[in-house]
């Protein structure tokens, strides 16, 4: 998870990779569903209870560690640490946040003991919610219904839906994180799956390869959780395919990054699948396949991104 903030109140999308192992589950029965909150940014958020204090969290596909607030912490009175470090990549390069133990986590009906999770030195609007990775889960299936706001968890095969297309595309997990094969204006590339993004973005090779159209009239200044700003471009482009679904005629900013390099997609062609994309589908990851399944029952061909925007994207943390 990467998190960008855009000083004009905007927010932007992404990115995790985890030092260290999460802990103990000690509770996590099979078709149990948790439900999911409200959020105007359309993130998966979950009521949680972290040593016992009621709070929120954001389930995330981009994050492979638990993250909290510094101020979250000093409430707590049950953690230990910190334990060493974890390297929290920013637009601007990385930055250190220490890790400590959390006696115990509960979602629902899932429990964990003794989690390892990231904590931010500083309270900052950059990160209003803690985080809890979908790998902290068990199960074959990670099923997000956001229509019916549910997360089910479950062990088998993804539930067939009556009257929804399916649209199954096999994924390569990198660092615990999801990418897929997409084509934007027919070139090739791989797009992170992020619940954690609230809109989606693509780097400069996936524009400049694409041939894409420069909207500078939409550009945005954007202020990273590193403090680093730089302007965020949206790009027209043609179309956006992904296994059978395509969309056409679209905006999405492209960011000029290091963050990209830190993934290995420098000078690849790479996007960033947030919820302004994701919310569209009831989404299925089937980890033992590894398989992805987006179920609709709109129309595959449909301009998602009507107006250009930026997803708020979490710090990645990076082993």
């Amino acid at each position: 998870m990467v998190r960008l903030s855009l000083l004009n109140g905007l927010r932007a999308g992404a990115l995790a990779i985890a030092l260290t192992g999460l802990g103990q589950t000690v509770s996590a029965t099979e078709n149990q569903s948790i439900v999911l909150e409200r959020s105007a940014q359309k993130w998966p958020l979950t009521t949680v209870h972290i040593n016992g204090i009621e709070t929120q969290a954001l389930v995330d596909t981009g994050a492979t560690v638990a993250l909290i607030d510094q101020a979250f912490l000093d409430r707590g009175e049950a953690q230990t640490g910190p334990f060493g470090e974890t390297s929290v990549l920013g637009i601007g390069g990385r930055r250190v946040y220490p890790l400590h133990t959390l006696s115990q986590v509960r979602a629902g009906p899932h429990i964990w003991q003794d989690v390892r999770a990231a904590v931010t030195p500083e309270r900052v609007d950059l990160a209003p919610y803690n985080v809890l990775p979908t790998s902290m889960f068990e199960g074959d299936i990670v099923d997000f219904d956001f229509a019916k706001r549910r997360l089910r968890i479950y062990s088998g095969t993804p539930r067939r839906i009556s009257n929804a297309r399916r649209n199954r595309i096999d994924f390569v997990a990198q660092d615990g994180l999801i990418f897929i094969p997409i084509k934007i204006n027919g070139v090739r590339g791989q797009a992170l799956i992020d619940t954690g993004a609230e809109a989606s973005f693509v780097n400069r090779s996936f524009a400049r390869q694409s041939g894409a159209e420069m909207n500078r009239d939409m550009a945005k200044l954007i202020e990273g959780s590193d403090q680093e700003k730089q302007l965020a471009v949206p790009y027209k482009f043609r179309d956006l395919r992904f296994g059978s679904a395509q969309i056409d005629r679209f905006q999405i900013p492209v960011l000029d990054s290091r963050l990209f390099d830190e993934l290995g997609y420098g000078d690849a062609p790479m996007m960033v699948m947030g919820m302004d994309l994701l919310s569209r589908f009831r989404l299925q990851i089937d980890r033992k396949r590894q398989r992805v399944t987006f179920l609709s029952r709109e129309l595959d061909r449909e301009d998602l991104f009507a107006r250009p925007s930026i997803s708020r994207a979490r710090d990645s943390i990076d082993p």
